[in-house]
Order: structure tokens, then sequence, then C-alpha cells
């Protein structure tokens, strides 16, 4: 199924769920009216013609992807490196056993959902963040585009990391 066919499949399962929320309300309100018992039976039968008689399966999905969402937010809620403020070097816990607790130092870093160049950007402003508030750049490099240099790849790592390897 192309993209525009699962929109207009959304559009049409979401206009029958409210055409049958809008007569089921009706005929509850009108519950000696038969044109109102006729028109929610219409609109619910409308309604299953567009979910395919699947009310199961669907449920079982549905289900089975709220599941899937918990374990994922479960498993972003922990940081999987740690971000030194002012050498802009990434660790792991076990690279540095003392970084979770030491947030003057190191600031977390989460796995996210999120475009990889939203966490590129995220990285860079920690980066950023961690050198303005505690080295000039003087101090660390010879110069500025030192600094940006050295910002650039470690994003470049970063972005592999998260990335399962590749490289951009």
């Amino acid at each position: 199924m192309t993209n525009n066919q699962l929109t207009d499949k959304r559009a049409r399962l979401r206009k029958a769920a409210q055409d049958y929320q809008t007569a089921l309300s009706w005929y509850q309100e009108n519950l000696d009216n038969p044109n109102a018992e006729q028109d929610c039976d219409e609109a619910a039968a409308a309604f299953k013609r567009e979910i395919a008689y699947r009310e199961m399966d669907i449920i079982a999905d549905l289900l089975n992807e709220i599941g899937e969402l918990q374990e994922h937010r479960k498993a972003a809620a922990e940081p999987v490196r740690y971000l030194n403020k002012f050498s802009g070097a990434c660790v792991t816990l076990e690279q540095q056993p003392n970084a979770a607790d030491d947030i003057a130092v190191y600031m977390p870093l989460y796995a996210s959902s999120q475009p990889l160049t939203d966490a590129g950007e995220h990285f860079q402003r920690g980066y950023d963040e961690g050198h303005s508030r505690g080295l000039t750049c003087g101090k660390l490099y010879k110069g500025d585009d030192q600094m940006r240099q050295h910002r650039a790849e470690c994003v470049k790592v970063y972005r592999a990391e998260i990335n399962g390897g590749e490289i951009d």
C-alpha cells in the first residue's frame, strides 16, 4: 500500500469511527426513535466494513504496539552515553563509572527516536554548552577553527554510534 493509500484508508476509518460515535450518541439520547436505531446500525456496519471485520486482529496489533512502545520508552529513559562537558568525549558507564553521578562534568545522552539530525544538533548544543561553561577555546585549542573541527568530529562519531556504526 502506498503512503497516499494509507492516508486515505486512515481518513476513511477515522470518518467511519466518528460517524459511528455520533450515531451511537444520538441513539442513546433517543432510544425510542426507530430512525436513531437504524442510523446507529448503519454506522456500525459502515465502520465494520471499513475495518474489514478484523476487530480482533486490530485490537491485538494495537496491544502489541502499546507493549513495544512501553518497552521503547523504558529503554529511552536510560542514558546510553555521557558527554564530558569540558573535553567533548562521550563515555559509557563502563568506561567512566562515576559519569552518572558527576553532573557538573557529564551530561547524559539518551537514545532517541527523533531524526538523526536532531540528535546531532542536541549533541552540538551539549558540546558547546560544556565548552562555554568551563573552557575557553584558547586554553584547549589554538583557535576557534580547531574547536569547530573537534566538535564536528565528535558529532560524526556520536552519529555513527547511534546509527549502528554507519557514518553519514
